[in-house]
C-alpha cells in the first residue's frame, strides 16, 4: 500500500492548517457490474478551472431569480464553493466568484426566507473581501454587498453586532 501525505495551503492566514494523508493501492482487475455513473453537471463542476466557474454561477443565479428553481442543489453549491476556495489567493477571479456565490445565497434567502442562506451569503461576502487581491477594483462592491446583508440580518434577527458592522462598512 502506498501512502500519500500533503499539507494543504491555508484558505485564509487565520484559518486552520489541513494535513491530508491517504493510503491507496492499485489493482488491475475491475469487479464486474461496477461502473461509475454521475450527473454531467457535477462532472463539469469537478473539472472546473477558474474560467468555467462563472457561467455556472450565472446559470444558478438566473434560475433562482426567474423562480425556475426555488431550492438550491446544496451538494452542487458545496462543490462550486470548494472549487473556488482552492483557487490560488493570487487569482484575480477568486473574490469575484465568492461574491457571486454570496449573491446566489442572498437571492435564495430573499425567495425562501431560509436564514441559513443569509448566513452563508455573509460568510461568502466576507471571504471575497478578505481573499481579494490588492487594489481590486470591485472591493467597494464586495463591501457594499456585505454591509447590505449584515443590515438585512440585523432587521431579521435584531443582533446589534450586525448593525454595528454594517454601519462601519458604510462610514
Amino acid at each position: 500500500m502506498a501512502v500519500f501525505s500533503s499539507v494543504v495551503e491555508k484558505v485564509h492566514d487565520d484559518g486552520p492548517s489541513l494535513k491530508l494523508r491517504a493510503g491507496f493501492s492499485v489493482s488491475l482487475s475491475i469487479p464486474h457490474g461496477v461502473f461509475y455513473q454521475s450527473d454531467s453537471m457535477e462532472d463539469e463542476i469537478s473539472s472546473l478551472n477558474g474560467q468555467l466557474i462563472w457561467p455556472h454561477l450565472e446559470q444558478i443565479y438566473e434560475s433562482i431569480k426567474g423562480n425556475i428553481v426555488t431550492e438550491m442543489d446544496t451538494p452542487q453549491m458545496f462543490v462550486i464553493h470548494e472549487r473556488i476556495l482552492f483557487l490560488p489567493n493570487t487569482s484575480k477571479n477568486k473574490s469575484q466568484f465568492l461574491n457571486m456565490l454570496g449573491d446566489i445565497y442572498k437571492l435564495n434567502y430573499e425567495t425562501t426566507d431560509g436564514i441559513n442562506n443569509l448566513h452563508q451569503a455573509i460568510c461568502l461576502y466576507d471571504d471575497a473581501i478578505r481573499g481579494g487581491v490588492d487594489n481590486d477594483p470591485m472591493g467597494a462592491a464586495y463591501l457594499q454587498d456585505l454591509g447590505i446583508s449584515l443590515s438585512i440580518r440585523f432587521q431579521t434577527l435584531g443582533d446589534l453586532v450586525d448593525m454595528n458592522k454594517s454601519v462601519l462598512i458604510f462610514e
